[in-house]
């Protein structure tokens, strides 16, 4: 909350303030659409998890992106315990994935590429040789790995968000010597982070 008090001091009322934050946080009591409704009353803020899985959502950032508060999407749900009847700022799984989805689209290929230029290189520094990439859009991912000559082995496999059941797997096809794609990731409950996966025990 201290950081993004200094974030709505900075940044441009026309800018998305967007922070990753961790299991703590996305229970703390304080930690709601409301709290950030009221700390940034002319922001957008979206708050995610590191997974990321789920996200806190203010009213500003709602307006910005035409978020669908009514009806969550397929495999998607509201809540931090992801049983709300009604959308309350917190957003799961494929409800998440489909808004984020369409947040990624804004960005454009300029600035996705150095993006994706700093996630290599810091898998380098760390010794990392190969990356699974789950995305909604895999033959865009491909290209634009394409262009950066990608150092390592990348395998991007297909995430739909939307018409789940009606989805087929992409087949597998080796781009280049580093970069693949194909196959398909399907989400049937959620992960221990968000504690929406399903469990035997409490």
């Amino acid at each position: 909350l201290d950081r993004l008090r200094e974030a709505v001091r900075t940044a441009p009322k026309e800018n998305a303030i967007i922070g990753v934050i961790g299991q703590t946080a996305f229970f703390e009591e304080e930690c709601t659409a409301r709290t950030l409704d009221r700390l940034a009353p002319e922001h957008a803020v979206i708050l995610h998890t590191w997974t990321p899985h789920a996200a806190i959502l203010n009213r500003s950032a709602v307006n910005m992106f035409s978020v669908q508060t009514a009806n969550p999407p397929e495999g998607g749900s509201y809540g931090k315990d992801g049983r709300s009847v009604k959308w309350d700022g917190v957003i799961q799984e494929y409800a998440f994935f489909d808004f984020w989805i369409g947040l990624s689209q804004r960005v454009d290929d300029e600035r996705a590429r150095q993006s994706l230029k700093g996630v290599l290189e810091e898998a380098v520094q760390l010794g990392i040789t190969s990356l699974q990439a789950m995305t909604a859009d895999p033959e865009k991912l491909v290209r634009l790995l394409q262009d950066l000559n990608t150092p390592l082995r990348v395998r991007a496999i297909f995430l739909p968000v939307a018409g789940v059941g009606k989805v087929k797997p992409h087949p597998r096809r080796q781009v280049s010597e580093r970069l693949s794609y194909g196959d398909l990731k399907l989400i049937l409950d959620g992960t221990p982070i968000e504690r929406s996966a399903a469990m035997r025990k409490p």
